[in-house]
């Protein structure tokens, strides 16, 4: 299991994506974020479960910062890293 801290600036859409490697746990630190078309909104304490093949499209509000615990590859923490994301720590 990977273990990834990463920060995702404000008002940033991350497209419909995925996670192959099984179920994603994760714990929102600070910021506040959404998916689209769900009925539920992360702030901080925000305790967050993917059932694995989940595709949802992430939608940002306030900076914010995720603890994610995933089985996911290294390949999903590379198409992570983009302008809008940064992968603060993992392992």
């Amino acid at each position: 299991m990977i273990l990834t801290l990463f920060k995702i600036k404000s008002n940033q859409v991350l497209g419909k994506h995925r996670h192959t490697g099984g179920a994603v746990i994760g714990y929102n630190i600070q910021g506040t974020w959404r998916y689209e078309g769900r009925n539920w909104v992360a702030t901080p304490g925000t305790f967050v479960f993917e059932p694995p093949g989940d595709i949802h499209t992430l939608i940002t509000e306030d900076e914010e910062v995720l603890n994610l615990h995933t089985d996911e590859s290294v390949g999903f923490l590379a198409r992570l890293r983009t302008q809008a994301v940064s992968v603060l720590s993992s392992g």
